[in-house]
């Protein structure tokens, strides 16, 4: 049985509140710092069609690349992460961080969120 139920990401500029899908170094303990929002709540994601890559050059990764998402095409890729609820002025500030727009793009994309009955029991094993 998956425990895992359609999501459809659609981030409008005119909505009050985003879902983002995290996949790389944007763990929820990461994004509670940077948003300074101790009572963020990730929920267990998957991707399909698309892998997790390693590119570009970053100084704050000591020259190495950053995660990045490839479009595969195929429904046997699947790239692991997490959703977050944040609002537009979490938004704002987390695209100071992440350089948005000159270094990535936003795109919406459908992912498959855990059940909250599994996102609960995942989120209490994980958190700090």
């Amino acid at each position: 049985k998956d425990d895992f139920v359609p999501f459809s990401d659609t981030i409008q500029m005119a909505l009050e509140d985003f879902k983002i899908f995290s996949f790389g170094s944007n763990s929820i303990k990461q994004l509670r710092g940077r948003l300074e929002n101790p009572d963020l709540v990730s929920i267990p994601a998957k991707l399909y069609g698309y892998n997790r890559i390693f590119g570009g050059n970053a100084k704050s990764w000591g020259g190495s690349g950053t995660a990045s998402l490839w479009k595969t095409g195929d429904d046997k890729s699947v790239t692991f992460g997490s959703m977050v609820d944040i609002s537009s002025d979490e938004l704002a500030l987390l695209d100071g961080f992440e350089g948005h727009p000159h270094v990535y793009k936003r795109e919406p994309v459908s992912v498959l969120a855990a059940t909250s009955q599994e996102a609960n029991i995942l989120n209490d094993a994980t958190l700090e």
